[in-house]
C-alpha cells in the first residue's frame, strides 16, 4: 500500500494455494531410470449423483458407476495393466487418498 509520502509501506506477496497440484506426477529419479514411465493421472469424483473415473484434463469420464464401491471395483479392473496415479475424493469433493498403479510404481513407501 502506498503511503502519503509516495513510498511503499507494505508489500504483500501472494503464494500459490497449498492444495494446487503439479502438472505431472512426481516420481523419484531412480524410478524413472529403472522404468522410464510417466504416470498418467486420474481422479475419482462424484458429479450429478454419478461416480466417475476421469483422466486429468479429460472432457469425458473414463468409467462411471452409481456407487463409490462400484467405481472402486471398476477402477481396479481398469488399472490392472496401466501405470497411473488415482486421486480419490469423497462425496463433497474433498481429497481422501491417492493410489499408484502398478503398486511397484509407487515412488515412495506408504500405507496407501
Amino acid at each position: 500500500m502506498w503511503g502519503w509520502s509516495g513510498t511503499v509501506s507494505h508489500v504483500h506477496v501472494q503464494r500459490p494455494p497449498a492444495h494446487r497440484q503439479p502438472e505431472a506426477a512426481v516420481v523419484s529419479s531412480n524410478f524413472m531410470e529403472r522404468h522410464s514411465v510417466t504416470l498418467k493421472r486420474y481422479a475419482i469424483t462424484k458429479r450429478g449423483g454419478i461416480w466417475e473415473l476421469r483422466a486429468h484434463g479429460a472432457q469425458r469420464a473414463t468409467l462411471t458407476a452409481q456407487t463409490k464401491a462400484e467405481i472402486m471395483q471398476k477402477m481396479k479392473q481398469f488399472m490392472a495393466d496401466k501405470h497411473a496415479s488415482v486421486r480419490i475424493h469423497d462425496e463433497c469433493g474433498l481429497f481422501q487418498e491417492e493410489r499408484t498403479y502398478q503398486r511397484s510404481d509407487d515412488p515412495r513407501s506408504s500405507k496407501g
